[in-house]
């Protein structure tokens, strides 16, 4: 604490004040002050000091009530207002591209995910995983092994084919009819890792549209036991369908039922579309079907025992025919 001595220029008064914060503050004009009131005043000095100086502390005490408030106050103000302006950046950076599922009698992912859902071709549900929007078309994206032909595709009452168009950068026109469209050959190009909408001129996302590859896909039908040759045919179609799952933006149609005809075994069914409108769809929007959520078409059990019977006859036909030639 420090010792400050102070005389007014009358020389009638004499104070000396112990105060750190008085000098901390600058403020040795108070001093010159405090003995012009003592003399306006008629009080002695030594009444008139401790007065003032309970003043000066009461007033201090207030301004530091008042700080101790304030922090608080700042502290909720500054909150609020970083929930009003940050809340677009943040989730702008966090958004995930919508999912799409693949399966027959479910209506939301299967769950845990894994392989793909083995699909009845007479009964395919496509929805979204989540709450979303969408416009139309829903395009739907099936990769058919050994360069197979295009299966057609049949849709519910009231659902019409879009009309024809290269929907967010297709390769190729849709047919505006049931008919699938050639949009590209999935092959074990750029070590394997081509994605099924990427060859067919779609933009993926985060939903997992990339993971659509010729090694997911060669994988799963070799487990299976069904031959893929030496590339996919991408068939694609347009729905004239606003796939929606979210109630906040009207009816919810999500998931909507398709089948298709004349589909070969090791066949993937994939869907697509997005939340805007545009000649391509970005991050974001993108709603797509990961690997795990696709549809499977694989051989009945009846028909895989037909296969397996017909192999093992032609193997004996061909043991015979090695010893009649011996």
């Amino acid at each position: 604490m420090n010792s400050v001595a102070h005389k007014s220029t009358s020389g009638s008064c004499n104070l000396r004040i112990f105060s750190s914060n008085v000098l901390a503050h600058g403020v040795q004009q108070f001093h010159t002050d405090l003995c012009g009131m003592s003399s306006v005043l008629g009080v002695p000095l030594p009444s008139a000091q401790p007065y003032l100086w309970g003043e000066l502390d009461e007033k201090l005490g207030e301004t530091r009530k008042m700080k101790s408030l304030m922090k608080p106050l700042l502290l909720v103000m500054g909150v609020a207002l970083l929930a009003a302006l940050g809340t677009s950046p943040l989730m702008a950076q966090t958004v995930i591209d919508p999912q799409l599922y693949v399966c027959t009698g479910c209506t939301s992912p299967t769950s845990p995910p894994g392989d793909p859902n083995v699909i009845n071709p007479a009964s395919i549900n496509v929805g979204f995983a989540g709450s979303h929007t969408a416009v139309s078309p829903l395009l739907i994206i099936v990769g058919v092994p050994n360069a197979g032909p295009a299966p057609t595709i049949s849709l519910p009452e009231g659902v019409n084919p879009a009309a024809a168009g290269a929907y967010y950068g297709l390769n190729f026109a849709t047919s505006g009819t049931t008919a699938g469209v050639f949009e590209g050959s999935l092959t074990n190009a750029n070590m394997g890792n081509n994605n099924a909408y990427a060859v067919s001129g779609l933009n993926t996302g985060a939903g997992g549209g990339s993971s659509e590859s010729w090694v997911n896909w060669t994988t799963f039908d070799t487990g299976k036991g069904i031959p893929f040759g030496s590339s996919f045919s991408l068939y694609g179609y347009a729905i004239n369908f606003a796939l929606n799952s979210d109630s906040k933006n009207g009816a919810v149609n999500s998931p909507i039922t398709i089948d298709f005809s004349g589909i070969n075994a090791g066949s993937f069914v994939v869907a697509y579309n997005c939340a805007m409108a545009g000649s391509t769809c970005t991050d974001g929007d993108i709603g797509e079907t990961p690997f795990t959520q696709a549809g499977a078409v694989v051989p009945e059990p009846g028909s895989m025992l037909l296969m397996g019977s017909g192999l093992l006859g032609l193997a004996g036909m061909l043991r015979r025919r090695r010893k009649l030639n011996a």
